[in-house]
């Protein structure tokens, strides 16, 4: 019973394995995992130099020989071995992690070589191809205009291109793990840093911006992004990034800010030293704010009318009129122009003639007071009716 549970430990191991004896290194015992590996040959009974010809052929047998003479072990790593086409399977080569043990027997003397082995050829293979991954990637990130860097799963950067070293003026290695940081502005480092710190944590991309110094000790902003490479099982095994300068856009964003913010206070001037009044509503009609020209003809300090209606300040019957311009606005129609009469902080009222627009979020209204005109108009208009009355009189 205990041979026949070793049998079945020896049949069912996923490594190979096979019992040699005697000097012609005659086949005792093989497993499954030695029979797919031959290709289901025959082998047991047979010497292995019979059995397996290529093995003679490549240099296993005399391998043998030596080792039953001298009674040492070798150990044999990816070592290449061709086997022969049979019906069951085609000529193939695999390679082999394999150990040639000799046995002995009570008195000391050598009677058969014990092989234990695995095959390695998927590893080797994957291996060989990661590593012409690895010199294809160098190869087309030295011949790239961009900074390209690349660092293991645990975040200690461990290869920069040429670009990297002409740029910050840096001999090879001397920018590994952290020193890298060396180069960053130190206003900046602190961020960058943690920045880097989340995305090894997490696996999520890094990016972020910040100044790296030139050689010649000048800063100029850079976009600093890296992706991480997964193997099959998901987990991170390698970052790849680039540092792209972008101090051409800074300068334009520099410039654009200039410009607005030359622009806003140029809008807030206008805003203060305006004779004309200025309103700002929201969609749904209610004072938001008001100039100083607004308060200094109508009375109205600014926190006393934010949002109140400003259907509410209108005279009752140019309401109707209003509110028309109004929703005209609302709607995004077109601009609008009306006329009102608008009550002042002490009960009385103004002529104004406004002129609105809407945008995205709010109206916009500008109101001019047009009260002496329309009193100038009306008494240019009591004098014509006089002067008219007066010839009718002088025709009578």
């Amino acid at each position: 019973e205990e041979t026949e549970r070793l049998r079945g430990m020896f049949d069912q191991a996923p490594g190979f394995m096979a019992m040699l004896v005697g000097p012609s290194h005659v086949f005792a015992l093989a497993n499954e995992a030695y029979s797919e590996l031959v290709g289901y040959r025959d082998v047991l009974g047979k010497p292995a130099g019979d059995a397996l010809p290529e093995a003679h052929e490549q240099g296993f047998i005399a391998l043998l020989d030596r080792l039953y003479a001298s009674g040492e072990a070798y150990a044999g790593t990816s070592v290449p071995f061709t086997s022969a086409a049979t019906a069951a399977s085609p000529s193939r080569e695999r390679f082999l992690d394999f150990v040639y043990q000799p046995v002995r027997d009570e008195s000391g003397a050598v009677f058969g070589i014990f092989v234990q082995g695995t095959d390695v050829t998927d590893r080797l293979l994957a291996e060989q191809g990661l590593r012409a991954s690895e010199v294809t990637f160098r190869t087309l990130a030295q011949a790239m205009p961009n900074q390209v860097w690349a660092s293991p799963a645990d975040g200690s950067l461990d290869w920069f291109n040429e670009r990297v070293y002409e740029y910050i003026g840096a001999a090879p290695g001397e920018l590994d793990g952290g020193a890298w940081t060396s180069a960053v502005h130190p206003d900046e480092i602190g961020g960058a840093v943690a920045a880097w710190t989340r995305s090894i944590a997490t696996g999520d991309t890094y990016e972020t911006e910040f100044r790296i110094r030139r050689a010649d000790g000048v800063y100029r902003w850079h976009l600093v992004r890296a992706l991480p490479v997964r193997g099959e099982d998901g987990k991170v095994v390698r970052w790849v990034g680039t540092n792209t300068d972008i101090e051409h856009q800074k300068e334009a964003e520099r410039a654009l800010e200039q410009q607005v913010s030359a622009r806003t206070a140029e809008r807030d001037r206008m805003w203060h030293l305006a004779t004309d009044m200025m309103v700002v509503a929201d969609a749904g009609g209610r004072i938001v704010t008001v100039n100083p020209a607004f308060s200094k003809l109508l009375g109205w300090a600014e926190d006393a009318v934010a949002g109140t209606p400003f259907l509410d300040l209108v005279n009752d019957d140019d309401r109707e009129d209003t509110a028309a311009a109004l929703e005209k606005a609302v709607r995004g129609d077109a601009s609008f122009r009306v006329e009102n009469r608008y009550r002042r902080s002490d009960g009385g009222y103004n002529y104004l003639a406004w002129t609105g627009t809407r945008d995205q979020d709010f109206i916009h209204a500008i109101g001019r007071d047009v009260t002496a005109e329309r009193e100038a108009a009306e008494a240019i208009r009591r004098t014509e009716l006089a002067l008219q009355q007066s010839q009718k009189m002088e025709t009578i």
